[in-house]
């Protein structure tokens, strides 16, 4: 039996170290699978390696109007408050929707360099937030001193103001027309970045995605924030096809519908183009209005189809043609699709603005630069610039009127501007500089093709088109621009700033502010304010620029009345009462 026992025991002796040997190579190739892994797949962090991390899918719903991401960022909000510091609210790459309870996302707001409440979704695919009920707000924080936001999500206007930082990045904003704008920051925001941010449907009637505001400069200033692929889209399809003819007689114009075309809704607009009175097409121009009709012979605000008429809201007077009109059709009635105001000392990369009837984008601040900026398509007027900034590798895509306009005392600079036109656009001109830009710098322009449908000018100014061989005014300075018509070459448009001061002869200024507390205005009706002339007029055009909104649905013109008098005029587009925002317009009236 002993014998045995030892024979075994050798045998056992014998097979221990090859099994052995077999049990470590299996562990060592397991931990490299795992090493392996860990590589190409980094772990999750949890709610109990970071509290401050709130995933959405962790969450249950509370009730049909609060949803499972409404939970889980009232959960962040609420930890950001008591604990005073920074979290993240961690979308992954699904498709949410959004309620809380009608009252959308208020930001939270850590104390000074704290952080704020971040939002992130995945590297790999864009989370979607889409909103499924309407959202209205009755009041905001106790210490609010701005403005009552009705936008999705919003940072508010506080006093005192704190001052956050955020990380948001990856995610998709889908208003559907619930909200009035995706994204209002208008808090305090320091060393923030905003990545890869889609905003679609917003309902307007102001803007998509703002940063800051200008009203309260301390309070709601946004400084060096990087933006990189910002974009705000309609959020459904858009009317197309639309041909109007302009004829241009004995100084008015006869507007008729060639083409109608299809799909478009109510918020069509439409607009009234030319140069032959300065930059413009008549001493006078009024906006215009179409009508839209469905299939089925509806006219109402839920009609889509076909343009049936165009008419001119007032009475175009002493027009010169020729004269084009551009047609556009936001879906929603937005005004600008990204709207920069009080947003400085800061950096935006491949922004893609594609809603605004008023601009697709408004920078209306100074010391930023902006990267290969790319709105798109067929709006009126493209990128409006009121500060003193940089420009690089813009691209301009399809600008129905204007690729740039320069108001107020915008001293731009821009380099390597690229036009494009996916349509016939005619009347569609390069840049457009307001009467109080004195320096400007363009360099490098070029064009993908070429603006041959007719009234193309690389360069107008308020007392008209800078044409080639002609000089720029004192300050204002093109090199190697090609102008995008037939014929011409980059030479052209190298003109020398002339050495005079730029001349105002010929033109005199009417100055009109709105304080806030005029009469509110009816539905349909017009406010209209009266500056005497300081000598008869003449032979005068007029034209306006304005500083500030005067709000939601209401537009403005100006007019003579005899000549001796000028008149300012507000009119209330909207199916409310309201009353118009402060601010100032300038009235032009320049020398024929």
């Amino acid at each position: 039996m002993a014998l045995v026992i030892q024979k075994a025991a050798r045998r056992r002796r014998k097979v221990y170290p090859a099994t052995l040997l077999k049990l470590c190579a299996g562990l060592f190739l397991l931990m490299l699978a795992r090493e392996s892994i860990a590589v190409q797949m980094p772990q999750t962090i949890s709610k109990q390696d970071d509290p401050a991390i709130f995933h959405v899918g962790d969450y249950r719903a509370v009730s049909p109007r609060i949803t499972q991401a409404d939970a889980a960022f009232r959960a962040a909000s609420s930890w950001v408050a008591t604990h005073g510091q920074g979290a993240i609210l961690d979308l992954g790459s699904r498709r949410w929707e959004v309620c809380n309870d009608g009252a959308g996302w208020v930001l939270p707001q850590a104390p000074d360099h704290q952080g704020g409440l971040s939002i992130a979704g995945s590297d790999v695919q864009d989370a979607q937030l889409v909103l499924s009920c309407a959202v209205h707000r009755a009041h905001g924080p106790e210490t609010l001193v701005g403005e009552l936001s009705q936008a999705f999500l919003w940072q508010p206007t506080l006093r005192p103001a704190l001052l956050n930082t955020y990380r948001m990045h990856d995610f998709t904003l889908e208003m559907q027309g619930n909200a009035q704008a995706c994204m209002d920051m208008l808090g305090l925001v320091y060393v923030a970045s905003f990545t890869n941010i889609t905003c679609s449907g917003a309902a307007g009637p102001d803007h998509g995605i703002r940063f800051g505001d200008h009203l309260h400069p301390a309070e709601a200033w946004s400084f060096q924030t990087f933006l990189t692929n910002l974009e705000t889209t309609p959020g459904a399809a858009q009317g197309a096809g639309a041909r109007v003819r302009a004829d241009v007689s004995n100084g008015s114009v006869q507007l008729e519908i060639e083409d109608g075309g299809t799909g478009y809704s109510h918020a069509t607009r439409a607009w009234l183009i030319g140069y032959g009175v300065h930059s413009e097409p008549c001493a006078v121009t009024p906006p215009l209005a179409a009508t839209i009709q469905n299939a089925s012979g509806q006219t109402g605000p839920d009609a889509r189809g076909r343009i049936t008429a165009i008419r001119a809201e007032g009475v175009a007077q002493g027009c010169k043609g020729p004269a084009w009109v551009a047609v556009y059709d936001p879906v929603y009635p937005v005004r600008y699709g990204i709207l920069l105001d009080n947003w400085t000392d800061s950096t935006a990369y491949d922004l893609q603005p594609d809603s605004g009837y008023a601009a697709a984008l408004w920078l209306n601040s100074s010391s930023d630069v902006m990267v290969h900026t790319h709105p798109c398509c067929g709006m009126p007027l493209e990128i409006r610039d009121s500060g003193t900034n940089t420009w690089l590798g813009t691209e301009l895509d399809s600008p129905a009127h204007y690729g740039f306009v320069f108001d107020r005392a915008a001293s731009p600079s821009l380099f390597g501007t690229n036009f494009f036109w996916n349509t016939l656009l005619p009347g569609s001109s390069g840049y457009l500089l307001g009467p109080d830009v004195k320096y400007a710098t363009f360099s490098g322009g070029n064009c993908t093709n070429l603006q041959d449908a007719g009234g193309y000018h690389q360069l107008v100014l308020p007392e008209g088109p800078i044409d080639a061989g002609t000089s720029t005014p004192y300050g204002v300075s093109l090199y190697g621009e090609r102008p995008c018509v037939s014929g011409a070459t980059g030479t052209d448009l190298v003109a020398r700033p002339q050495p005079a001061t730029r001349q105002e002869t010929g033109s005199a200024r009417y100055t009109f502010a709105i304080s806030g507390r005029e009469s509110r205005v009816a539905p349909g009706a017009c406010l209209v304010l009266q500056r005497k002339l300081t000598r008869p007029a003449q032979n005068v055009s007029v034209q306006i620029t304005a500083e500030g909104d005067p709000g939601d649905s209401f537009t403005w013109d100006a007019y003579l009345t005899g000549n001796e008098t000028v008149a300012l005029r507000l009119c209330n587009r909207g199916t409310v009462p309201a009353a118009a925002r402060a601010g100032t317009f300038h009235v032009y009236l320049m020398s024929q």
